[in-house]
């Protein structure tokens, strides 16, 4: 890849992100648990894990299809195209994470009653491990875009689309979940990297598999 391809796919993994996960997936959001329904099922942990999700892994894992499918199309020969774009889309986030929580303690005391209650009541180790937590979100986000990628590649793979969705969501929803249950914040930076793990290992096996079958078609 030129270098120039390499910033393009970064760019479109930032536009992704902000389009899909920001825009589409917060305007729905908005829409299902307007009315009070978001405090209401934040009640239920599991369920209100759950459907966030799903919603996250339904629009971020579409968006990866739509810019593989669409924008990313003219680098479709090299795989690398797959880990640039996931750098560009985990990066927008961590981007996205780190400028609302600033925003949000510099604005604390503008903020109504119950969100200046939150966050004086955030524990402060959630800021100083914010990095921590990134870590194993970011190689997520990699793999993830490694499995659309070859879904949309290689027609006899398609079913990694799908399930890159179902992983997103059981990833995030296991992750949201635990939050809400306050469980201790040590417990669930840990149980992150213990969920990445198995998601790094299966994205590492479908490129070296995609490799060596590339390879021996060449010989």
């Amino acid at each position: 890849m030129t270098k120039k391809e390499k910033t393009f796919a970064i760019f479109i993994g930032c536009i992704t992100f902000a389009i899909f996960a920001l825009l589409l997936e917060g305007a729905c959001n908005a829409l299902i648990l307007g009315g009070g329904r978001a405090q209401a099922l934040m009640q239920k942990p599991i369920l209100f894990g759950l459907f966030g999700g799903l919603m996250a892994g339904l629009f971020e894992e579409s968006g990866r299809f739509v810019a593989f499918k669409i924008f990313l199309k003219k680098t479709r020969d090299d795989n690398l195209t797959a880990l640039y774009y996931g750098a560009g889309h985990a990066g927008f986030e961590v981007f996205y994470i780190v400028v609302t929580t600033i925003i949000t303690i510099v604005m604390a005391d503008k903020l109504p009653a119950q969100a200046q209650a939150q966050v004086q009541t955030q524990n402060p180790l959630m800021y100083l491990l914010m990095p921590v937590e990134r870590i194993p979100a970011i190689a997520v986000h990699v793999s993830l875009s490694v499995l659309v990628w070859f879904a949309v590649k290689n027609k006899g793979q398609f079913y990694l689309y799908p399930l890159a969705i179902v992983i997103h969501a059981l990833f995030d929803a296991i992750a949201g979940s635990l939050s809400l249950m306050k469980v201790n914040i040590a417990i669930i930076e840990v149980s992150f990297y213990i969920l990445a793990v198995p998601i790094v290992c299966l994205a590492v096996f479908i490129w070296k598999r995609n490799s060596s079958v590339k390879a021996k078609s060449e010989v």
